[in-house]
């Protein structure tokens, strides 16, 4: 059987053929050498690859390899090709011969004005990865340094070995690093999500608990009062977790385990687990109000908390449109999550929807708020990027924007980010954020 090459040598694996290959040109007065190895093309057919060309400016061997050496034969034709010395060499002078089948096999490489070259398969638990191949003028081969060729040969083919498998252990290594990334990033929305409806369950104990009087139903008041503390509870247990995904390691090396034997490396590229694709929401049709109505009532006690005006300027009809409920829940809750915290005190948030584009809704979430610099505004969406944000006093994450704008691309919308706003008051402060989405045309 004829191992494919999966992964490219690496340069410890070219500079091993490569002090092997001298060493029998100044062991043996080698005059050229090289290292080759398969590579199977979509045809089926198989391309030798030279990894090390001895002497290195030789044309007559670069010549063949530049033109691409092409293996037709079949794996059957190897198993029965002898490589080893026939039976007949009982003297140190006796030459090598090379059969018929091994001339069909690689003729251009066997086939040249030279009785005194030597072609070696690397052969390794009866998978062959290459060949090597040592000529020299002066002399036929010894008996002797017939054995020597054949002992490089060995110690390249299990090199090669060795080089596949680590780049099969790299490999895997980058491909639980990256799940290991994509379970890590979709804790972190989760915990991001669940800080919402937290903070919206205390608004609503607080302002609860400010509705009854000292002389009202004590059974009521500790409802109320139930509620802000096991909701402080859920507060600090999502700080516990948050806290240990920050103290989690990542993949090692070491922690890659991978078969030993030969014959359980892959035998071609498809073998390799691709990395899976990114999930997609389901999107489906209904108006913009069934989302958008309930986080604006939702968001105006919190911001009356906060001191600050909440406006809405809505249409009294909606085209409906196509997307995702839950998400374009996380979507609106985090935007207008971030409008709270980052607007003043008696500041204004206002709510609108513009029509401007054909097909499409935008759905306008406006402050005026201090905005966000020039030079933050091309990162702001990236994951845990706050910019100016982060030196300030006010608690965040840095994920709210790049959940939003993974939402809305999934539902095959645009976020857009305008700041400064020009919102009510001041024309040089604020901050815009526009979410567009597909209008469903029947």
């Amino acid at each position: 059987m004829v191992n494919r090459l999966l992964f490219p040598a690496s340069s410890e694996f070219t500079a091993l053929c490569r002090s092997q290959v001298s060493n029998l040109q100044e062991g043996l007065n080698a005059d050229r050498g090289a290292v080759y190895l398969t590579k199977e093309l979509a045809s089926g057919t198989r391309q030798l690859i030279p990894i090390v060309v001895y002497p290195e400016d030789s044309n007559r061997w670069e010549e063949k390899v530049e033109e691409g050496t092409i293996v037709t034969s079949d794996d059957s034709l190897l198993e029965n090709t002898p490589f080893e010395l026939p039976a007949s060499a009982s003297s140190p002078e006796v030459t090598p011969q090379l059969t018929t089948a091994q001339a069909d096999l690689i003729p251009d490489v066997v086939n040249q004005n030279n009785q005194h070259q030597i072609v070696f398969p690397l052969l390794h638990e009866n998978v062959m990865m290459g060949l090597l191949v040592i000529a020299r003028q002066q002399a036929q081969w010894s008996q002797w340094e017939f054995t020597q060729i054949q002992r490089t040969a060995t110690t390249i083919a299990l090199a090669c070995v060795l080089d596949q498998r680590h780049g099969l252990c790299q490999h895997k290594l980058r491909e639980q690093q990256w799940q290991q990334e994509r379970q890590r990033d979709h804790l972190d929305d989760i915990l991001h999500q669940l800080r919402n409806p937290l903070m919206a369950l205390r608004t609503f104990g607080k302002l609860l608990l400010k509705r009854f009087q000292p002389e009202d139903d004590h059974k009521k008041r500790s409802l109320a009062e139930n509620v802000m503390r096991e909701s402080e509870r859920l507060q600090q247990l999502l700080q516990e977790m948050g806290d240990y995904l920050d103290q989690m390691g990542t993949v090692t090396e070491e922690d890659v385990t991978i078969e030993t034997e030969t014959q359980r490396l892959p035998a071609t590229d498809a073998s390799v687990k691709s990395l899976p694709p990114s999930p997609t929401l389901t999107l489906e049709t209904f108006s913009l109000t069934e989302v958008l109505m309930p986080i604006v009532d939702s968001m105006s006690a919190i911001a009356q908390d906060h001191h600050i005006e909440l406006i809405t300027d809505l249409p009294n009809h909606f085209a409906p449109i196509q997307a995702n409920r839950k998400a374009l829940q996380e979507v609106l809750t985090n935007l207008l999550d971030n409008a709270i915290k980052y607007t003043p005190q008696k500041g204004t948030i206002e709510v609108l929807i513009d029509n401007d584009k054909p097909n499409q809704q935008g759905i306008i979430i406006r402050d005026n708020g201090a905005g966000i610099p020039p030079d933050d505004q091309p990162k702001i969406f990236d994951r845990h990027y706050r910019g100016v944000q982060s030196e300030g006093d006010i608690p965040g994450t840095g994920l709210g924007l790049a959940i939003a704008r993974d939402y809305v691309e999934q539902m095959q919308g645009e976020i857009e980010l305008i700041s400064p706003a020009v919102p009510l008051e001041n024309p040089t402060c604020g901050t815009a954020f526009i979410v567009w989405l597909q209008e469903y045309r029947a």
